[in-house]
């Protein structure tokens, strides 16, 4: 989903599609009803493709390790999951929502992105190492997807070292980057998104302010109560009455 927001029920379990850029995979091993919806008078852009049981038949004979991770997919069942860290995945994706060409080339440009996220999402089901590609080389690429990572689940942001290299990048040059991108250091965009989200958890949730605090990866209940007042003006306890 790259813009807008949207919602799916798939077998009367609803999942929420946010504007995150994040690749989402979902699975559907049977005749499954699905209904999708968004809010009226909003603007949706997504790209996305659908694999189906042809295609393995198709490629039955020279089947890989990693295109039987995609067709596990398929067994009975309903799965749905978010890809935060398959970074080459979601440059595909967008990629295949801008398409620069028409007619015959368009269509073979589009058939070439569909197989490579194929490719790539076999490789990261797997385990097998991202290949990053030009990732490392564009400065604003770097930064946009720092930024989605963090605004998915800040909470699990461990270190800026640790996000460095699972965006195939290292710490000097992650930091330097999303601060030209930005105009904010990445470790403060992290704990606003933090307290945003414990902000939500304090006026929404019924759970401790110690539990939330630990949530939101804060260790020390004062600390979080000490940041939380800085951001907000007030501590979570006032602003929970």
């Amino acid at each position: 989903m790259l813009e807008g927001t949207s919602e799916t029920v798939i077998d009367g379990h609803r999942y929420v599609h946010p504007q995150t850029g994040i690749p989402q995979l979902a699975g559907l091993g049977q005749e499954t009803p699905i209904g999708f919806s968004e809010q009226d008078g909003q603007r949706i852009r997504m790209a996305g493709l659908t694999i189906t049981p042809a295609f393995f038949d198709m490629n039955q004979e020279g089947l890989s390790e990693g295109f039987t991770s995609i067709r596990a997919f398929l067994d009975p069942g309903v799965w749905h999951c978010t890809l935060p860290k398959a970074c080459a995945l979601r440059e595909m994706l967008q990629s295949l929502n801008r398409v620069p060409y028409r007619g015959g080339l368009g269509d073979l440009y589009r058939e070439s992105l569909a197989l490579g996220i194929v490719v790539e999402l076999a490789a990261h089901l797997s385990g097998v190492q991202p290949v990053f590609g030009p990732l490392g080389r564009d400065p604003q690429r770097i930064a946009r997807d720092a930024r989605a990572l963090i605004d998915a689940d800040p909470a699990a942001i461990a270190s800026v070292a640790k996000l460095a290299h699972d965006l195939g990048t290292n710490e000097t040059t992650l930091r330097r980057c999303f601060k030209e991108a930005f105009g904010i250091r990445l470790f403060d965009h992290v704990r606003a998104k933090r307290l945003d989200k414990a902000r939500e958890m304090v006026r929404m949730s019924t759970l401790q302010i110690g539990e939330i605090a630990f949530h939101c990866g804060y260790a020390d209940p004062a600390n979080f109560t000490h940041a939380y007042r800085r951001r907000f003006g007030r501590s979570p306890r006032e602003d929970r009455r």
